[in-house]
């Protein structure tokens, strides 16, 4: 039986991404830059951004929360994204959204190449 030692591995995985991370923004001549939407304010769905904003800024890249009243509009949320889809490299839409909003619908507005959820 082999065990695996996950902090060992995630901590080596992190010294990867940084490095690519250098390189793209060597190539692009500026930080990444990553959107986090969030929609209402769940104390967990919080706290779960608040990780990946420490863990975007470790990598090199600049992460910004975009954070909405429970009561937006899926139309005006939509709108945002197509102004994020311009703007950022990379977009992740923290779940659960509100009963009003289609997560489907939401997801399907963010460019392919901008979805990184999985962060």
């Amino acid at each position: 039986m082999t065990i695996l030692n996950g902090k060992i591995i995630a901590e080596e995985r992190t010294a990867e991404l940084k490095k690519e991370f250098e390189e793209i923004t060597k190539l692009i001549g500026r930080q990444p830059v990553l959107s986090i939407i969030q929609v209402g304010d769940n104390p967990a769905s919080s706290l779960y951004i608040k990780n990946k904003i420490k863990k975007a800024e470790e990598l090199g890249v600049k992460a910004t929360l975009y954070k909405f009243d429970e009561d937006i509009s899926q139309n005006s949320l939509l709108k945002k994204l197509d102004v994020l889809n311009e703007e950022s490299d990379g977009i992740i839409v923290q779940l659960p959204l509100p009963e009003h909003i289609s997560p489907k619908v939401i997801m399907n507005g963010i460019r392919l190449e901008k979805d990184v959820d999985g962060l």
